[in-house]
């Protein structure tokens, strides 16, 4: 299904008293068509309309080739067009349906012969398609009752047609395989409700996560507790698991009240969902918090690292770039912070050294910001540690 899923049918409203009425006496009196083929159509048909028949607005339905000819062919097989026939009885709809009877025979023949008559069988089938067209017109034109009813059986079957599977589905319903193209569609209607679903979690994810850094917010100035604040990006995140920072966020609200387990999970789910790089370095970074506060350090540093080589390589591409200069930043002070933890005392000190060098620079080239300004202190504070 957005990396795109097939569009579904958006139930609008029900179809007007009359079309049900209409329908319904139309199924009373309907009988069975037996087509020069041999084959017989019972009620399947009209099955389908009653899982789709509810009234789309009038849109134009810009259909293939092959589309419409499934279309065409349901719509002229349906048992409503074959009863009202039997009403009507018109002398030239007769002679329309010995046409199309040819018509379909020289197409079967046609397809039998395969490649070597790949033209004519599609001359055959537009041909086909066309006269089937034709016949449904005339017929609605000398029966209004059926008119109406065919109204909406064919902006169902068009809007079934309208994607590559329904078409598929509708294909297979015309070939007699009633029942296998029905499951299909109850899959593909399945399917749609999910993604229509998915949608509204999506959105109601965007009013929450507003709501959620407000919350968090107020928290930084003592007004709600921790606890809070996770409760709000846990239902974000259960509406629309796939957005990489709320994970970030959530990881780090998590190792502040020591819910380790959890935190280890937010991370994980962080490096799932990473978009690019530079998120799959923060994630690194999030997984190796929790790693040095589980007490693995060799483990986190090894993720620092893996961090680090992500930061260096961004920053190296884009140097203007004070975010990713500031990320290699904090991943070599992350680095320091556990080789020192380690007892390795010369090696944290290059790091924060380095660290300290580019915090530096970067506050020099923008002295209004606080975050960087403080990023300086840190590092100086990191090296009167070592």
């Amino acid at each position: 299904m957005e990396p795109a899923l097939s569009r579904g049918i958006e139930y609008l409203g029900q179809p007007d008293s009359h079309l049900r009425a209409d329908a319904c006496a139309a199924v009373r009196d309907r009988r069975p068509w037996r087509f020069a083929r041999g084959e017989r159509r019972s009620l399947w048909v009209i099955a389908l309309v009653a899982m789709f028949s509810l009234r789309l607005p009038a849109v134009a339905t810009d259909l293939s080739e092959g589309a419409r000819a499934a279309v065409g062919q349901a719509l002229y097989a349906a048992s409503a067009t074959h009863s009202a026939a039997e009403r009507v009885l018109d002398a030239r709809l007769s002679e329309q349906r010995k046409a199309i009877d040819l018509l379909h025979s020289q197409l079967s023949a046609a397809n039998a012969r395969g490649a070597a008559a790949q033209a004519s069988a599609r001359d055959l089938q537009t041909r086909l398609t066309q006269a089937q067209e034709r016949y449904v017109t005339q017929l609605a034109n000398l029966d209004r009752a059926y008119a109406r009813e065919i109204a909406v059986f064919r902006d169902t079957v068009q809007d079934i047609a309208s994607t590559s599977e329904g078409e598929a589905a509708l294909r297979q319903y015309n070939a007699g395989e009633e029942v296998a193209a029905l499951a299909v569609l109850d899959q593909l209607n399945d399917a749609r409700r999910h993604a229509r679903q998915v949608r509204v979690d999506i959105e109601e994810a965007a009013d929450r996560r507003r709501v959620a850094t407000l919350a968090l917010d107020a928290r930084d100035k003592g007004k709600v507790d921790t606890h809070s604040v996770i409760a709000r990006f846990e239902e974000v995140t259960r509406l629309d698991p796939g957005l990489h920072w709320d994970w970030v966020e959530l990881r780090r609200l998590y190792a502040e009240v020591g819910r380790l387990s959890q935190a280890w999970t937010a991370a994980e789910r962080a490096a799932q969902t990473a978009g690019n790089d530079r998120d799959r370095s923060v994630a690194l970074n999030e997984l190796g918090d929790v790693l040095v506060a589980q007490g693995d350090l060799d483990s986190a540093a090894t993720r620092f690292q893996q961090s680090f080589e992500i930061a260096k390589r961004l920053a190296n591409n884009y140097p203007s770039s004070a975010t990713l200069q500031r990320d290699v930043s904090v991943s070599l002070n992350r680095l320091g912070d556990v080789l020192l933890a380690q007892g390795d005392l010369g090696g944290a000190a290059t790091r924060f050294q380095q660290s300290f060098e580019i915090a530096r620079r970067l506050a020099e080239g923008d002295p209004s910001s606080a975050t960087l300004q403080r990023d300086v202190s840190v590092s100086l504070n990191q090296l009167g540690d070592v």
